[in-house]
């Protein structure tokens, strides 16, 4: 799957994470670099067909303090990334 596949589920869960909480993980280079390595970490478990738990402490800071990056991905998310459904 390489690089496109990370990259895809980099952007969504940072949708995701902007979508919570306001913040914009992909205009922090080095939040999104480790989004993007937890994508990579996360590819062969959706790949396996399994649940792949994401969870980055302390991934930027917030005016309220640290934000968490605490999120499930499903094959079916990596599905759709790759299908466009």
């Amino acid at each position: 799957m390489g690089l496109d596949a990370e990259l895809r589920l980099a952007g969504l869960l940072s949708r995701r994470f902007l979508q919570r909480t306001g913040y914009d993980l992909t205009l922090d280079p080095a939040a999104f670099a480790l989004v993007v390595q937890a994508a990579k970490t996360a590819l062969p478990r959706l790949a396996a067909g399994k649940l792949a738990s994401v969870t980055l402490p302390f991934i930027i800071s917030g005016t309220a303090g640290p934000l968490h990056l605490d999120d499930v991905l499903s094959p079916d998310d990596l599905r759709a990334l790759i299908t466009g459904t």
